[in-house]
């Protein structure tokens, strides 16, 4: 199995970088990333390929950010694209390092999106191993109407996969690091909303993360990055993205994790540590599990439904002790079994999570390194509960903000 996708947007021209850049992602824990932006010419071909060869030594593999094959035209023009991808292929295609191509940005028009269905499905015909990359805006209330024709939004999606098909879908939101609230419920909406259209159109889910301040958005702290992307991950994601990882010295963008003199910043080691940890304990294990349901405790954001003693055979709740608001999200493997990710869900508090769950559990395990080590919270719970009466079980771990913990249950 391929490593989890963790990635970020690459402006900068291939000019600008050295091929050993690679090795600076791959050190960050990037594992599926875009390519710097090509200039049409021999030489940046040349050093874009030795940047493929590069990849290899780290497992890592690029989506490839070339401008031949943006969507635009596709629809009217399909065999013109058809012969322009093909150059492209025979240029990195088949290269291992080469996780797909790049087909655009944020498509609003019913115009723009034929042309995506079309060079998406081009793409496909052409080279089934790679995965085309689309990312689409954020949505909205109102969206239906003003972008989807007045259909929904789900509805709207398994069309669009069904005529392009395509193999993922990717989108884009910030307004969590917004300072009023409300843009925290704007980000679960759209986790909310994409994660129910995407399972209806049967493909997996990407989202693109903020990891610089603008406009209002707020530099992110360790804790924002660690919040956005266990919340990400526990609501269904398959893939993360970043917005964005070099720096630009441009109106009031800062605090990326590589600053506009090619410098490491702390967010930089902050982002290091959080997908080294990730990749360490629970990536591989995400990415083989199915998403089956997500809800909220304390607090509900973007239309998910809080918990309740109904919502699940054995667990009957999950309470924070100073009111924090959590995260709890089922999901199966490929034979039925079940785990159960929890998340704090303050960028700001931490706190201690206890479930309490039924007699009818006779054991309650913490996974470790990716379901290698599973530890038995009767015997061992360091820094945590477990106590245990003839009526229930109650289990719990304290987490930092954003921290995201998986457990088993077995009865």
């Amino acid at each position: 199995m391929r490593r989890f996708p963790i990635g970020f947007w690459n402006y900068p021209s291939i000019d600008s970088m050295e091929v050993s850049e690679v090795k600076l992602w791959a050190d960050c824990g990037m594992t599926v990333t875009m390519s710097p932006t090509l200039p049409i010419r021999e030489d940046a071909i040349k050093k874009l390929q030795e940047m493929l060869d590069e990849c290899t030594k780290y497992d890592l593999r690029l989506i490839i950010r070339d401008p031949r094959l943006s969507w635009d035209g596709a629809a009217d023009d399909p065999e013109g694209y058809r012969e322009k991808f093909r150059v492209c292929m025979r240029e990195f295609g088949h290269h291992p390092a080469t996780y797909g191509f790049f087909v655009g940005d944020e498509p609003s028009t019913a115009k723009q999106f034929r042309d995506c269905e079309a060079a998406l499905r081009i793409q496909k015909e052409e080279a089934p191993r790679l995965t085309g990359f689309l990312n689409f805006l954020p949505y909205w209330p109102g969206m239906e109407k003003d972008v989807f024709g007045g259909k929904d939004f789900s509805a709207w999606a398994k069309d669009f996969v069904s005529h392009s098909d395509c193999k993922m879908m990717s989108y884009d939101c910030y307004t969590q690091l917004n300072p009023e609230e409300e843009g925290v419920d704007r980000y679960f909406l759209n986790l909310n909303k994409f994660m129910k259209a995407s399972k209806a159109a049967g493909v997996p889910l990407w989202t693109t993360l903020l990891s610089v301040g603008h406009f209002r958005y707020r530099v992110p702290t360790e804790d924002d990055l660690r919040w956005q992307f266990n919340t990400a991950v526990a609501s269904g994601c398959k893939g993360i993205h970043w917005f964005f990882f070099y720096g630009q010295n441009y109106r009031n963008y800062r605090g990326a994790p590589i600053n506009h003199y090619g410098e490491k910043t702390i967010a930089y080691e902050w982002m290091k540590l959080l997908h080294r940890t990730f990749l360490d304990e629970h990536a591989s294990l995400m990415s083989a599990l199915t998403h089956i349901e997500t809800y909220h405790t304390q607090k509900a954001y973007g239309e998910y439904a809080l918990f309740h003693e109904n919502a699940h055979a054995y667990i009957k709740t999950m309470e924070s002790q100073h009111n924090v608001p959590g995260i709890i999200s089922f999901f199966e493997d490929e034979n039925g079994k079940e785990y159960i990710a929890i998340v704090n869900n303050s960028p700001f508090e931490s706190d201690l999570f206890t479930l309490s769950i039924s007699k009818q559990a006779s054991r309650v395990f913490l996974i470790h390194k990716n379901g290698k080590y599973e530890e038995d919270m009767r015997s061992s719970h360091h820094d945590a509960i477990f106590t245990e009466t003839d009526a229930s079980i109650q289990a719990g771990v304290y987490l930092a903000p954003g921290q995201m913990e998986i457990f088993r249950i077995e009865t």
